[in-house]
Formats: structure tokens, sequence, C-alpha cells
């Protein structure tokens, strides 16, 4: 999630918005019975330790725009992942900075992986740049955990215009260029971006290539009302996916604050393990905490994940206004 200029601000004027999508009550009876077709089980216990070696052959990605976006959102999922996949990957295209500065997104990074640390336990982190595409990323690793952190211009939850340092619905958009705020890498052009997302994902699941990647839906229909950030995380996904052979597993975001609980007590266990750890480094920094704010307790007892394709052709799917 962007930083709560505001979060759970951003989230109360969704609320406003998602009358209009969907059409009053109606619509959101609509949306919930589709949803409860494309769910599958909510229940399934996480296991307190990572077992020395994975269970799974699989490799499991979870792609968003934010540091916390994975917890709040699929944070069970990850938890799972982290105990038995072979490897868990987690790519974060923007800094999440919010307008802010570095003392901001780099508490974020560190916050990041204090959520994943929550799982596999103490320990280093080893990181440095990777060139990827011709771009330097950070990358960090510890076990069977590795991250990216692309470090691109928050998009504000506003209207995704950013704060004056690009964003990536400009970039998607108006091919405005975006340069990560470290200026470690300039992406310019939509292409550029989602090529390289999906090199990286190419690149650490390697040699099957058939990774399992979670990332927020874009059909504007199902996950009405969310920060535009995230739209532009999906839709990257979704172009890198178009020529790869990637399971896909999209997310309703911000607006399951609206949708009935489907969590029981041990995947909300583990989503509050996974945000709380996030949320203590904030708060240890002097930033802002969430652990108790009425849209977050509310997300951490909801997943809604889907594996069918994205809508391509939604007619709800919104893009930025042609500059004047």
């Amino acid at each position: 999630m962007g930083r709560r200029s505001g979060p759970a601000a951003a989230a109360g004027r969704g609320g406003g918005r998602l009358a209009g999508v969907l059409g009053g009550s109606a619509g959101l009876v609509a949306l919930v019975g589709a949803w409860a077709k494309l769910l599958g089980p909510s229940g399934g216990e996480a296991g307190p330790t990572v077992p020395a070696v994975a269970s799974s052959p699989s490799v499991d990605v979870y792609i968003g725009a934010h540091a916390d976006d994975w917890m709040l959102f699929v944070g069970d999922r990850a938890y799972a992942s982290l105990l038995a996949a072979r490897k868990t990957l987690f790519v974060y295209v923007t800094a999440g900075d919010a307008g802010g500065g570095a003392a901001y997104w780099t508490t974020r990074e560190r916050a990041a992986r204090a959520g994943v640390d929550a799982v596999i336990g103490p320990g280093g982190w080893t990181c440095r740049a990777a060139s990827v595409r011709a771009h330097l990323v950070q990358r960090c690793t510890k076990d069977r955990a590795v991250s990216y952190f692309l470090r691109l211009p928050d998009g504000n939850s506003r209207d995704g215009l950013g704060h004056g340092r690009g964003s990536l619905p400009l970039l998607r958009d108006r091919g405005t260029p975006a340069t990560a705020l470290d200026g470690s890498a300039t992406y310019r052009s939509w292409r550029d971006l989602y090529e390289t997302v999906g090199a990286i994902v190419d690149a650490e699941s390697a040699p099957s290539n058939l990774p399992t990647v979670h990332a927020p839906d874009t059909g504007r229909s199902l996950n009405p009302a969310d920060h535009p950030d995230h739209w532009a995380a999906g839709d990257a996904v979704a172009a890198a996916a178009a020529a790869r052979s990637w399971q896909l597993r999209w997310s309703v975001d911000y607006h399951t604050h609206s949708l009935p609980s489907n969590l029981g007590a041990a995947r909300h266990a583990a989503k509050v393990r996974v945000f709380g750890a996030y949320d203590d480094v904030m708060r240890s920094a002097g930033f802002e905490s969430y652990r108790d704010a009425g849209n977050y307790r509310k997300w951490l007892w909801r997943t809604y994940v889907r594996g069918d394709p994205p809508a391509s052709a939604d007619p709800q799917a919104a893009s930025l206004p042609a500059p004047p």
C-alpha cells in the first residue's frame, strides 16, 4: 500500500467510488457472488518453522506495488509459500515513498524483510545490485527467500499521477519515463518495465520457468477502487505473462474490506504475524503504525484470490486521461 496520504484514507475514499462502480448494494451482492464461485478453500494451518528442505518444488512469486501489499492481501498464502516452496520471490515495483525521502522508503524495505523474517526466522540478508536487462535492481536473499526492490516512484492513491517524480500509471498510459528513486535505473517505456519484471521471474524460477505468480487483479470490476499503483503492477504482470507459462493468481486488494471475512483463525494469525513484524519496524523508526486501523484489521481477516486470467477487455478498466 502507498503511504496514508493516506492508506486508511484511500480505502475510505475508495468506498465512495465503489457505489458508482457497482451500482449500489445490488452490485455488491453480485460481486460477492462472483468471488464465491472463484474462491478456493480458506482453511489450513500455517506451521511455525521453515523446513530445511522445501516440501514443494514450486517457485511462488508475489509481485506488488508497495512493501506491505502482500502481507495485507495475500499474507496467508505467502506465509505458506515461505514454509514449503523451493523459493519464494517478492518483487516490489515502487518504493512506496508517498513523496517522502529515503529515510521513509528504505525503512519500508527493511520492514518488508522483517515480514519475511517473521516466518523464516532471524538472520542476516545479503543485498546487492543485480543487473536485469541493463537495469540495476536491488536484490536481497536469505535462505529460500528472494526480494527485488525496483524503487520506482509512488503514484499516490488519488489519481496515480505521483508526487512530481513520475509514476507507474504515467509510464503505462503516457510513456513518461520512470526513474528509480536512488537513480539506479530508468524505464523508458511500459514494455521496458514489464519485460524487466518478467526477466526477474524467469531468472529466479529457472530451470522450470513454471512459477505461481500472485499480483493485484487487473479486472477493475472484480477489484474496484484499488490504488492506481496496484492496478499498474497487475497490468505489468499481465503483460509479462502473455508470453510466458505462468500460473497466475489475482488478488482483490483495498476492496476486500467491503467483502465478507473468509479466513479461519490460523490464516488470520499468519497475516497478523507478517504485517505485525512490518508495522513494528515502521513504528520503531518513528513512522505511522496501522496495526489497529479499521480497514487494516478487516484486510487481515480477508484474502480473495482467483486463478482465472484477468479480464483484458474489462469495460470498467481505466487508465489516466490524456494530458491536456
